[in-house]
């Protein structure tokens, strides 16, 4: 197992420290003295291991390798994240990145849940990876203005505003019978595409989303595409 403090010069990892934590709760025993910007932290955490993070504000890029949950308001206003990693971390809490206004990349290869306003405010946010998220919280990524395109492929429920005011947001893939809240993408002025994952969605399945899309103009067509199999039903800017 690496020591703690170990910096690691693996191609793929160029400049972080690494950090040990040797039970959960004793992250503060470990950090090194130096203000690393790049941490690597192998271990289970606790919620007084993410006050120990949250504490060193000069962290930019944070890979937690397994850790499984984030709480609420584990890292929020974190201001100088600018990418997260977080490998096996199956939910994120309410709250959790909330503010976090310099953050660009999140990591989420595992995640099934994203807890109400997890990123909200994350104002430099351009790409989520999120292929396992089946529920999206109330106002997620509410007022997220650099997120353009997100993919949701398995996602069963999007809450209240959860993309609400994301106003560079132009496309969007969901699952045919995804349940949306009210109003999800409301203020999204950008938005011209929807992408739907099963072929046989009939008309009133896309009826249904177009009462979400508020305040502008959509009009969904359906046409059918050869390989792969995929609905692309463009939602095309009207008069």
């Amino acid at each position: 197992m690496l020591a703690a403090g170990t910096l690691v010069t693996a191609c793929d990892m160029p400049g972080y420290t690494a950090i040990v934590c040797p039970a959960e709760g004793q992250l503060s025993t470990v950090w090194p003295m130096n203000n690393t910007e790049k941490v690597m932290i192998l271990g289970e955490l606790d919620d007084t291991d993410m006050t120990t993070i949250r504490g060193h504000n000069n962290i930019t890029d944070l890979l937690l390798m397994d850790v499984t949950e984030i709480g609420t308001s584990a890292l929020n206003y974190c201001t100088n994240l600018v990418t997260v990693n977080l490998p096996k971390a199956k939910s994120i809490g309410n709250g959790a990145f909330l503010r976090c206004s310099k953050l660009t990349t999140v990591s989420l290869p595992e995640a099934t849940s994203i807890e109400n306003a997890a990123f909200i405010g994350c104002r430099a946010l351009t790409t989520v990876n999120l292929p396992q998220a089946t529920s999206i919280g109330n106002m997620a990524f509410y007022s997220d203005s650099e997120l353009s395109n997100i993919s949701l492929p398995l996602a069963t429920n999007i809450g209240n505003n959860a993309f609400g005011i994301c106003i560079k947001l132009t496309r969007i893939c969901l699952p045919k019978n995804v349940q949306l809240g009210n109003t999800p993408f409301t203020n999204c002025i950008a938005l011209t595409t929807l992408f739907l994952s099963d072929t046989d969605a009939t008309e009133r399945d896309a009826e249904a989303r177009r009462r979400h899309l508020a305040n502008h103009p959509l009009r969904l067509h359906q046409r059918r595409l050869p390989r792969p199999r995929q609905l692309h039903r463009p939602l095309d800017q009207t008069n």
